[in-house]
């Protein structure tokens, strides 16, 4: 009896149906073209975006090392002409008082130069030596916030003799200052040389169709996705 069991056991086992195990795989949707890709970040206490069209493959795939050179774009404009960063080569020439000439790099200088240029053109209009007059009207890193009442004329007065472009001397060898405490403010020019500085970036590396927006200052190239680049103020006042 226990023999015959056995062999019916044994029969059920071979004849039942077999069971396979399967894993379930997924693929990854494929990427329609063209598309945008799109980066951001933080720079001179606003925000900064980069868009860019990628119409291959071989374009979306290099957009994904964009980030880390994007960003040490922007620090070295920082680095260069920031003056809430208390340790950029701009802000260390402010706090030199004196009137020899510093040494300054070659890109900052192209900026100054630059400033001057269009200072010189403006009758003034355009002047980097204002510091000293956003000082008192608590427009600088060091008074933004802390103002509570308008400056008086005096101080007003004594601000403006700080100023003016012909205090500044540009050469070869660097910057000078006719007074020890003139300063140079680049701020209005810093959005629009980082927004450049990451767009010729983009050039070096072969993009050709992008948007740079740094705080407002936008550089474009080639076109969008949908046709020409079009840029506009979303509320006009």
């Amino acid at each position: 009896m226990k023999r015959l069991l056995l062999a019916l056991l044994l029969c059920a086992a071979r004849d039942a149906p077999k069971t396979t195990t399967h894993t379930p795989t997924t693929t990854a949707p494929k990427q329609e073209l063209p598309t945008t890709v799109t980066l951001t970040g933080e720079i001179f206490a606003s925000d900064w975006k980069v868009t860019i069209v990628a119409k291959d493959a071989a374009t979306l795939t290099r957009t994904r090392t964009l980030q880390p050179p994007i960003d040490a774009a922007l620090k070295e404009v920082d680095r260069q002409l920031s003056l809430w960063n208390r340790d950029s080569e701009l802000a260390r020439f402010n706090r030199i008082a004196w009137t020899k000439t510093l040494p300054l790099s070659p890109g900052l200088m192209a900026l100054i130069d630059t400033a001057l240029v269009v200072g010189r053109d403006t009758d003034g209009a355009f002047d980097i030596t204002l510091g000293p007059v956003l000082d008192v009207w608590g427009f600088s890193p060091d008074t933004k916030g802390k103002l509570t009442t308008p400056p008086t004329a005096q101080a007003i007065a004594e601000a403006r003799a700080k100023t003016g472009l012909s205090l500044l001397h540009l050469g070869e060898g660097g910057l000078q200052k006719d007074r020890a405490d003139a300063v140079v403010d680049l701020t209005a020019v810093g959005d629009g040389a980082a927004a450049a500085a990451v767009a010729n970036g983009l050039h070096e590396r072969g993009f050709h169709d992008f948007l740079v927006d740094v705080a407002g200052e936008v550089v474009v190239a080639g076109s969008g996705l949908d046709g020409p680049w079009r840029v506009g103020v979303n509320v006009p006042r």
